[in-house]
């Protein structure tokens, strides 16, 4: 949702009044006309009726790795049949020429366009919304408390540290009771040797190379990792790979981050 809001449009130029006012993105309208040059976000759905030499980056909503040149078309045609398209549900979104979309930066050229959808009626807000839903597919959720522990990892994973750290208290809590059952059986008459058999004994319950033994182990995994192509910079994230159920990227098949651009 972060990443959705970072990608909004601050302003936007619209023709009112026989005048061009510039505006915040928030308060287009439907009905508005809005133009377009190169380097502006594209505040709303629009519709164009005016193009020149207009192309628009849309990896961000359709995977689309190069910009879209857009066209005025008397008529959009269904891909699968080759016939006029009468609705939009017909034509998917990255076959619709005459149309861009809000949050999609203007490559190149400049053209106009009327304002058909805003907020959360666009194809971005659509997005947004269904990725606010709480319903959720049983055993996907992060609450593992009400769908088990088919959760991802988010939700449930303990990092192996963090599991050999609680070991360590637990080991340490021993520890010290076998110094005082040790204490115990020469009935509390600590001698020298009483106090280094305590220590002694338990100091050897502790696994000291335990440590290094988990990092070695991870390291080498990760040289196993490597040699399929996969690169890890660091072993925290090499703990959560076990629990990786789907990967996000665009048709490229490039991994993302932030607004999907690869």
């Amino acid at each position: 949702m972060d990443s959705l809001t970072a990608l909004s449009s601050p302003s936007a130029s619209v023709l009112r009044d026989y005048m061009v006012v510039v505006i915040s993105s928030s308060e287009v309208v439907p009905g508005d006309i809005i133009i377009l040059k190169t380097g502006e976000v594209i505040p709303a759905d629009l519709r164009m009726f005016e193009t020149m030499n207009f192309n628009c980056d849309e990896k961000s909503l359709t995977g689309e790795a190069e910009p879209v040149e857009k066209r005025i078309e008397a008529d959009i045609f269904i891909p699968e049949t080759g016939t006029v398209a009468t609705s939009e549900e017909d034509v998917p979104v990255g076959d619709r020429l005459n149309v861009v979309y809000s949050t999609t930066p203007v490559t190149k050229g400049r053209g106009r366009g009327i304002v058909y959808a805003t907020g959360m009626q666009t194809e971005v807000g659509k997005i947004a919304a269904s990725s606010t839903k709480k319903t959720r597919k049983e055993g996907r959720s992060t609450h593992y408390k009400k769908h088990g522990k088919a959760a991802p990892v988010k939700g449930l994973a303990l990092r192996i540290y963090d599991g050999v750290g609680k070991l360590a208290h637990i080991l340490f809590g021993c520890a010290i009771l076998l110094a005082i059952v040790v204490f115990a059986v020469n009935k509390f008459n600590v001698t020298d040797e009483v106090a280094i058999y305590a220590i002694s004994t338990g100091i050897a319950i502790m696994p000291e190379s335990l440590i290094a033994v988990l990092t070695i182990t991870m390291v080498v995994g990760m040289t196993v990792m490597r040699k399929a192509n996969v690169v890890i910079r660091d072993l925290s994230a090499f703990e959560a790979l076990g629990g990786i159920t789907n990967i996000c990227s665009d048709k490229m098949l490039w991994s993302q981050e932030g607004p999907m651009g690869g």
